[in-house]
């Protein structure tokens, strides 16, 4: 009996053993096939820092932002692909043969998409193959901050005059220069030709995408006028969605052999052929300054009319004629080049102060001064002290040598002055030149030569011209449209071509102008 029990119990084991020994080799199996399942290549995140921009710095192209990702289980073969959208598609971000690691970032410059979307960017896994193992989307987001309306900076002609016969036959084009800033993500431009106060219609050749970028230059197709020879052509800053008209500007376009009664406008008088055997008229008009020649570095001011001098008893006149600097925001430690002309003065002093050191008061001393006899017209360079990172006041002084000389800084006596004031002194006023072009930007003498500006922040615009072989002063194109643009015939004298001068300026009340802030360009002979 006994024996029959160990052997009945010895058989329960083995089976037992067994079994247990079936289910160890199944689950041991099923380990490879448990793993194999969760090691699929994944792109587990994909995100930018910064994350969101304004329409504006997306166009601007400086913008960066910094991509990061992580990758698991990525394999040998497998590869990354950076893809960033524009009109429409997906372009590569990275060079031919660039790869990347499976976990790291990237930092991009940001480009528009040349569409209404927000720039957008695509990584995929691509597999040894060449098929698609995984994808992750990221889009930037639009920030609109509160209040913000788009604004017309520039919109401006280089075609002034058109002739009539491709307006017939629908072949005239005329080449037109944008600029928009506070752009929002749903508005879009819209170029037309204004009939009449109830028709207009659109001048926009075919395109292959609607959006249209907000700074530029293209040209437009006119029709002919429905009456009077003006062409006026209108651009519209507009919400595609609720059709919200936000900014409007015009520019006029003359259609020449079309006689009409018309008045001319600032734009079409300032297109004058500027002659360097006329000298102009001084602006403002000369009247002697109230302000002490010791006081001008705390109280005088740019455009303040003092740049003119009359002699009582002679009768003669001194003035500043010109006062220009090749760098409107000169950098300290770094050199900037001073133009002038100056008459009916011997000499031309400069002094440059510290508006740090004027906002003390008492008698200011400049921080640089060129007392040695400067020439009536010429240049020089001269490089702001290091810590001058506030700006810097910049006097011309026309003067005549002292018989009354008690130290070199009264050596002479100072009759006219101009300021110039740049950094933070200078943003006392909102005068800003927003945008100063001439094309073509090499003219021969006898040439012609196209302006386009645009200001805000000043009543009108003001450009003087000079030779730029002698800086002698050619003329003065007053009362001009803070937004425009003329021609401008270089004389034939100007060997080594043009320089212009754009000053934002105000009218004063006895009907001369208070100048704000420059901008210069030169026109070198071509």
């Amino acid at each position: 009996m006994e024996a029959r029990i160990e052997q009945h119990l010895e058989t329960c084991m083995n089976r037992f053993l067994l079994k247990l020994a079936v289910v160890i080799f199944v689950l041991w199996a099923a380990v490879p096939v448990a793993l194999a399942q969760n090691t699929q290549p994944t792109i587990v995140t994909f995100s930018a820092d910064p994350a969101a921009l304004t329409v504006d710095a997306a166009e601007s192209g400086t913008f960066e932002t910094t991509l990061s990702w992580a990758v698991i289980h990525m394999t040998d073969g497998q590869r990354l692909v950076l893809q960033r959208r524009s009109l429409g598609d997906w372009v590569s971000v990275l060079a031919d043969d660039e790869t990347l690691p499976a976990v790291g970032t990237r930092t991009v410059p940001v480009q528009h998409p040349l569409d209404f979307d927000p720039p957008s960017y695509r990584l995929v896994l691509v597999g040894a193959d060449g098929q698609l193992v995984d994808e992750r989307f990221l889009a930037l987001a639009y920030e609109v901050p509160p209040d913000l309306r788009p604004e017309i900076t520039l919109f401006t002609t280089s075609t002034p005059t058109i002739s009539g016969d491709p307006l017939a036959d629908g072949s005239a084009r005329v080449s037109v220069s944008w600029a928009i800033r506070n752009r929002l993500p749903t508005s879009n431009l819209i170029f037309e030709q204004v009939l009449d106060a109830d028709r207009a219609v659109l001048v926009e050749l075919p395109r292959d995408n609607l959006w249209i970028a907000s700074r530029g230059d293209g040209v437009v197709a006119p029709v002919a006028p429905a009456l009077g020879s003006v062409i006026r052509l209108r651009l519209r800053v507009v919400d595609v969605l609720t059709e919200e008209v936000y900014a409007e500007s015009e520019v006029e376009v003359v259609v020449a052999g079309i006689a009409a009664a018309v008045v001319p406008t600032a734009t079409e008088a300032a297109a004058l052929v500027a002659d360097d055997s006329i000298t102009p008229e001084p602006s403002p008009t000369p009247r002697n300054c109230s302000i002490s020649a010791v006081d001008v570095p705390l109280n005088g001011a740019p455009g303040d009319g003092c740049d003119t001098y009359r002699d009582s008893r002679s009768g003669t006149t001194t003035a500043v004629t010109a006062f220009s600097l090749d760098n409107p925001n000169p950098t300290p430690g770094r050199p900037v080049t001073l133009t002038w002309t100056v008459a009916g003065a011997q000499f031309a002093l400069i002094e440059v102060y510290d508006p740090n050191q004027l906002a003390q008061g008492g008698l200011p001393e400049p921080a640089v001064v060129l007392y040695d006899g400067l020439p009536t017209s010429g240049s020089t360079t001269v490089t702001l002290p290091a810590n001058m990172t506030d700006g810097a006041r910049f006097i011309l002084w026309a003067a005549n040598l002292s018989t009354d000389a008690r130290s070199p800084s009264f050596l002479y006596d100072r009759l006219a002055y101009r300021i110039i004031d740049t950094g933070a002194i200078a943003l006392q006023t909102d005068a800003e030149i927003t945008a100063f072009v001439a094309l073509p930007p090499t003219v021969a003498p006898g040439g012609e030569v196209t302006l386009s500006w645009s200001l805000n922040g000043a009543d009108a615009a003001l450009i003087e011209l000079y030779n730029r072989a002698s800086n002698a002063s050619a003329g003065v194109f007053e009362d001009l449209p803070t937004i425009g643009s003329a021609n401008i015939v270089i004389p034939e004298t100007f060997t080594q071509g043009a320089r212009f001068v754009l000053w934002a300026a105000n009218r004063a009340p006895d009907g001369s102008y208070v100048r704000l802030v420059q901008s210069a360009v030169e026109v070198p002979a071509g």
